[in-house]
């Protein structure tokens, strides 16, 4: 199990090491609320598997804002270790969902925010999250969440249902 684990983990960075480059194209940035770095505003490509690179332009990248991927046919997006907010319904009914990575100095993860990704199966949690708002709706409707990943956001202080 902890073998099939870790080859799901190195093809999944393999997949993104491929799809980074054409990534950097795919999204509409506008400042963020700090006014410290950018906001993916919306994300307009077609990749499956999405990696946000830290920074554009010599700016970090430290939110993703109100529904700016949501219903997309993304499978695996990478997060970077910048990002400090995730908006209300940022990923919400991304059904092909399969993984997503939550980095370390996350602050928030808004309403809903990744409501109805039925799919969703594997979350990377950095276990020093920050967390100071986490929505009690962020992860309602995904079904296919297994109990230990669910434990960990619940230790987390996620109190919604799944």
């Amino acid at each position: 199990m902890v073998v099939k684990k870790y080859i799901l983990i190195f093809v999944s960075f393999v997949l993104f090491a491929v799809s980074a480059f054409s990534a950097e194209t795919s999204f509409k940035f506008k400042r963020s609320r700090d006014g410290k770095g950018l906001c993916i505003d919306k994300y307009t490509g077609d990749e499956k598997y999405v990696v946000i690179e830290p920074y554009y332009d010599g700016l970090p990248v430290r939110e993703i804002n109100y529904f700016a991927f949501s219903e997309c046919d993304v499978v695996m997006v990478w997060l970077p270790s910048t990002l400090v907010d995730i908006g209300e319904r940022a990923f919400y009914r991304c059904n092909n969902l399969v993984q997503v990575t939550l980095p370390q100095y996350l602050n928030t993860i808004g309403d809903s925010a990744f409501a109805y990704c039925q799919n969703l199966s594997a979350i990377q949690i950095d276990r020093r999250l920050p967390l100071q708002y986490f929505s009690n709706s962020a992860f309602s409707h995904c079904d296919s969440l297994p109990m230990n990943i669910q434990l960990e956001l619940i230790q987390l202080g996620y109190k919604g249902q799944f």
